[in-house]
């Protein structure tokens, strides 16, 4: 085995290649394991994906996109945690994950999420660095908000919120967080 081959150079990042068993649900935390490239073909069984971790000094600087996009498959996944993965950036693309019910993402730099249309998603935490929601059919959403670094909330970053046929009943003040991005010269929501 070349391991200059499958690996980076040092062992704390590592690529991680699961192919052709779509029946597996899950596949533990892979943060301890400071992923910097993996691929994740036909695991349409997927329930959760644990990539990050509550520890605030994680850093994993070489992990900086997760492989989904139109094409991927993940009509079962349930939880996604990408918590801490600090140089992790762009929009997830979850439009297919029609279960998602769960996404941690504070402590990454994620621009944005893609989800479905009433989707179940019940708990959603994002960064500060969210520029755009959009939730149409969101109607079991009841745990929602963004974060910066320092782990306060922070809405400034947020040009624009559509809040289309959800449940308006929920504990989120929706009209808190409309008025936090008033506060900007420019904006546009929807509520």
């Amino acid at each position: 085995m070349n391991l200059a081959k499958n690996t980076s150079g040092t062992f704390q990042e590592t690529r991680i290649y699961i192919n052709g068993f779509n029946s597996i649900s899950g596949i533990g935390n892979l943060a301890p394991m400071y992923p910097y490239s993996f691929t994740l073909s036909a695991l349409e069984h997927l329930k959760v994906l644990n990539l990050g971790t509550d520890n605030a000094g994680y850093r994993n600087a070489n992990f900086t996109s997760i492989p989904f996009n139109e094409n991927t498959q993940l009509p079962l996944l349930e939880t996604l945690n990408i918590k801490n993965c600090n140089s992790l950036s762009g929009t997830i693309n979850l439009n297919t994950a029609n279960n998602i019910r769960t996404i941690e993402a504070t402590g990454s730099a994620i621009t944005g999420v893609i989800l479905p249309d009433y989707v179940n998603i019940e708990t959603l935490h994002l960064p500060s660095t969210v520029s755009a929601i959009s939730l149409y059919g969101a109607r079991f959403l009841n745990d929602f908000y963004m974060k910066n670094a320092s782990g306060t909330e922070d809405y400034s970053a947020l040009f624009t919120l559509h809040i289309y046929d959800s449940d308006y009943s929920s504990n989120i003040n929706w009209i808190n967080i409309a008025l936090a991005m008033l506060q900007k010269e420019s904006y546009e929501t929807n509520l």
